[in-house]
């Protein structure tokens, strides 16, 4: 499933933190030690500086110099954004539209894309240009669609010019012939790519074990969400037999390198026992991370274990603490427990 948002997110990423580091007096060396990059950002975000906050959020979104972790990145994007930022507002309309580090809402994406596109970012119209096509947080238009895709062409956006000169949706920007011959060289974004096409049917016909195979090979070589849409496929026994043991499996694999969908479907299996020996000690450890990047259910979970005193000292404090998190999310079984245990 390619949105334009989600298409593009790690090309851009890796562009602009290139762009950043480089012009930036503490740039990790080799680009391999980002700690004192870090430390420096760090000090000027919580002074205040919108420059020290976006790039925060870009290092912590990255995991360079500290633990990957969505929630952070956010937070911070939304300081730099608020304060004029047109990159972090970009990428806070970005994280609102994929639901990442916070729930997802069309309607919180479009507001930030305006903010930047207002500013002048080429890559905001193109992506507002998409959601008037799809009636994504705002009425459909074809012709708003078109005015914003233009705005962004202008700008020598090369896919709003492609979509323009072609007629093309943006549905039909995925060149299918280059992902399946890049996926046959070894590149493991592609394959994961393709596993997600044949797993969606976009763009190819629909076809659960294409999209297992594809997938195995991605995530043979460390690509954590192939790792984790494996998972699912063996959990579910789509496109291969049913094994809760495989799904478990590859759930951890993305769950140690922090994935917290995988990390909170890997408490699942903990806690319930399902592919791996009933530990509630450990699903409360795989729920606490998921919980700690966002994650609503998995908050709701980690605050239902120490409710309960499952895997966890009992604690009420705790267990509000988690219930309230979830319920900000818009997690109504949490608003309810969080009530219940207020009385």
């Amino acid at each position: 499933m390619f949105s334009s948002g989600i298409r593009w997110w790690v090309v851009t990423v890796f562009a602009v933190l290139s762009g950043m580091l480089a012009g930036c007096s503490d740039e990790p060396q080799n680009g391999v030690d980002y700690s004192g990059f870090f430390e420096a950002s760090k000090a000027k975000a919580e002074q205040g500086d919108a420059e020290g906050q976006f790039n925060l959020g870009m290092l912590y979104y990255e995991g360079n110099g500290a633990a990957r972790n969505h929630v952070e990145a956010v937070k911070w994007w939304r300081k730099a954004a608020e304060q004029g930022h047109v990159e972090a507002q970009f990428y806070l309309g970005l994280s609102y539209d994929n639901g990442e580090g916070v729930k997802q809402n069309d309607v919180e994406a479009m507001k930030w894309y305006r903010l930047a596109a207002e500013q002048g970012d080429a890559t905001a119209m193109r992506n507002i240009g998409s959601m008037y096509s799809d009636g994504r947080g705002v009425a459909q238009s074809d012709a708003e669609a078109d005015k914003w895709y233009r705005k962004a062409a202008e700008l020598g956006d090369p896919i709003a010019q492609t979509i323009l000169e072609g007629g093309m949706k943006v549905e039909d920007e995925i060149d299918v012939k280059a992902v399946k011959k890049a996926a046959k060289q070894g590149d493991a974004d592609a394959q994961f790519k393709l596993g997600e096409m044949y797993n969606y049917g976009r763009y190819v016909t629909q076809n659960d074990a294409e999209a297992v195979k594809w997938y195995t090979q991605a995530a043979k070589q460390g690509h954590q969400k192939a790792q984790y849409e494996l998972g699912v496929m063996y959990h579910l026994g789509d496109g291969v037999a049913q094994s809760e043991v495989e799904a478990a499996k590859w759930y951890a694999q993305a769950a140690e390198q922090g994935y917290e969908e995988a990390q909170a479907h890997l408490a699942e299996m903990y806690e319930n026992g399902e592919g791996v020996a009933r530990n509630e000690a450990e699903a409360v450890k795989w729920y606490r991370k998921a919980a700690e990047q966002g994650h609503e259910i998995a908050q709701r979970r980690l605050a239902d274990m120490y409710a309960e005193g499952r895997g966890v000292a009992k604690n009420k404090a705790e267990a509000i603490k988690w219930y309230r998190l979830a319920a900000e999310q818009g997690d109504e079984g949490a608003r309810y427990e969080l009530e219940a245990l207020k009385d």
